[in-house]
C-alpha cells in the first residue's frame, strides 16, 4: 500500500480534526481510550487519510446484494439510506449509529465499545469510527429474512474506513446477520471494522463476516461474541481478499448452556497475508465450542492460525474442540498454525489439532484417469476439502459462498491480478 500516513501523525490528525469532540460525553471518552490504547500499542499499523463517500448507482451495488435480505448499506464507512432495502423491518430492529449517538439509548451507552478490548485496531476504530449500525433485537422477536451489512469502499482515493457495530439480542430472539466487506476500486484503502454482538438467554444468532476488499487494501476486523444461558451463536468467516487482513474472533461464553459455533474458510494467493486470531473464554460450566478453521493458500500467500481456548477453574462439564486444516496448493505458500487449550478444571472433554498438506496425489491421479484436467480435478478436490464450512453456514450463505471460492479458484492465478 502506499500514500499511508506514519503512525506518529495519528494522534496530531485526532487533535487536528476534533474527533475527542464528536459525540455526547461518553462517545468522546470511548474515543480517548481508543486514541490512549493506540498510543501504547507496541506495533502499529499506518494510516490512510479520511475521504468522504464517493456516489455509487445501484448497478454498482446490485452484484453484492444477499437476495431477500433487509439490507443496510455503507458507502466509504458511511450509512446511505438510498441504496438500504429495510423496509418492512421491525419497528427499532436497525438504527445507523451515527444517528443513535445523537440520542443515545441505555442499550447504546451500556454496552458500545465495551466488549471488544482497546487493542491495535481496535484502538484504531474506538478512535476514527464514523458509523455503523445498532441492532436491538426484543425478547422473543424472531427476524425471519436475514439482516444484510453491506459495506462497500469506492477505491477513488485513498482512504480508511472504520465501521463501528453493536447486536444486542434479547432474550429467545433468533436473527441471521450477515456483515460483507467489498473493495470496487484501485486506490489503497484502509477498513478497521468491529463487532460486538451480545445474545441473551436462550437467543439464537447466525452470524458472518465476508472479507473481499481489494488487493490494494488491508482490513483489521474483530467480532466480540458474549453469549448468555442457553444461547447459540454460530460464526461463519470468509476472508478473500485484501493484500493483509487480519480477523480477530473473541469468544466469552458467560452461563450454563451458552453455545458458540465458530468457523472460517480462508483463500490466499499470491503475496496475501491472511490472519485469524481466535479465544475462547468458557467461563462458566456446561457450556459447549466450536471450532472450525480451514485455509486454501497458493502463489507466496501467507496464512496464520492462533487460536486459544480458555477454560476456567468454575467452567466444568465444558466441551471444546478446535481444529484447524489447511490446504497449499503450491511450493511457496505458507501456513502457521498454533491450537492452544489453557484448562483449570477437571472433567472436560477438550481437543485440539491441525493439519498443513497439499493436494493428495493419488486423489489426482485418480480424477485424471477419468479423462478430467489438470485445472478441474484440482477444484474438485479443493471444493470438496472446503465442503464442511459451507455446509456448516446458514442456508442463505451457501450458494454465494460457494461462488466465491469457484471465482477465487478460476482467477488466483491470471496475470496481473494476483501477481
Amino acid at each position: 500500500m502506499q500514500t499511508l500516513e506514519p503512525p506518529a501523525s495519528v494522534a496530531a490528525r485526532f487533535a487536528a480534526e476534533g474527533w475527542g469532540k464528536k459525540g455526547p460525553g461518553f462517545v468522546r471518552d470511548i474515543r480517548a481510550a481508543g486514541l490512549d490504547g493506540w498510543e501504547s500499542a507496541p506495533a502499529k499499523m499506518p494510516l490512510l487519510p479520511g475521504a468522504p463517500a464517493h456516489p455509487l448507482t445501484e448497478a454498482d451495488v446490485a452484484p453484492f446484494r444477499l437476495a431477500g435480505s433487509l439490507e443496510a448499506v455503507f458507502v466509504d464507512g458511511r450509512f446511505n439510506p438510498a441504496l438500504s432495502h429495510l423496509k418492512g423491518a421491525p419497528r427499532s430492529l436497525f438504527t445507523p449509529l451515527s444517528a443513535a449517538v445523537e440520542k443515545p439509548t441505555e442499550l447504546l451507552e451500556t454496552h458500545l465499545a465495551r466488549h471488544a478490548g482497546d487493542e491495535g485496531a481496535v484502538a484504531l476504530n474506538s478512535a476514527f469510527f464514523t458509523d455503523g449500525a445498532v441492532l436491538d433485537l426484543e425478547p422473543l422477536l424472531e427476524v425471519a429474512e436475514p439482516i444484510h451489512l453491506l459495506h462497500l469502499s469506492t477505491g477513488v482515493e485513498p482512504a480508511s474506513h472504520h465501521l463501528r457495530h453493536l447486536i444486542v439480542a434479547g432474550s429467545r430472539s433468533a436473527a441471521t446477520v450477515v456483515e460483507s466487506y467489498v473493495g470496487l476500486g484501485a486506490a489503497p484503502t484502509l477498513t478497521t471494522a468491529v463487532t460486538e454482538l451480545l445474545a441473551g438467554d436462550g437467543a439464537h444468532i447466525r452470524h458472518a463476516t465476508l472479507q473481499r476488499e481489494t488487493l490494494h487494501g488491508e482490513h483489521h476486523g474483530k467480532l466480540a461474541l458474549r453469549v448468555g444461558r442457553g444461547a447459540v451463536v454460530t460464526e461463519t468467516a470468509l476472508g478473500v481478499g485484501a493484500s493483509r487482513s487480519e480477523r480477530t474472533l473473541d469468544a466469552r461464553l458467560e452461563a450454563e448452556g451458552a453455545e458458540a459455533q465458530l468457523d472460517a474458510l480462508l483463500l490466499a494467493t499470491a503475496g496475501q497475508d491472511m490472519s485469524f486470531p481466535t479465544f475462547v473464554d468458557h467461563a462458566a460450566p456446561h457450556t459447549t465450542s466450536r471450532q472450525l478453521v480451514k485455509a486454501v493458500l497458493d502463489g507466496k500467500a501467507h496464512g496464520s492460525f492462533v487460536g486459544n481456548v480458555l477454560v476456567r477453574a468454575n467452567a466444568t462439564k465444558t466441551s471444546a474442540e478446535q481444529t484447524n486444516r489447511n490446504l497449499l496448493l503450491s511450493d511457496g505458500a505458507r501456513m502457521d498454525t498454533t491450537p492452544q487449550l489453557e484448562i483449570h478444571t477437571d472433567d472436560v472433554k477438550c481437543s485440539h489439532g491441525s493439519t498443513v498438506g497439499q493436494l493428495s496425489a493419488d486423489a489426482l491421479f485418480f480424477l485424471r484417469s477419468r479423462g478430467i484436467g489438470v485445472e478441474p480435478a484440482k477444484l474438485l478436490l479443493t471444493q470438496a476439502f472446503a465442503h464442511e464450512v459451507i455446509e456448516r453456514a446458514s442456508p442463505v450463505l451457501r450458494p454465494t459462498l460457494e461462488s466465491l471460492l469457484t471465482q477465487w479458484f478460476a482467477c488466483r492465478k491470471v496475470p496481473g491480478v494476483h501477481d
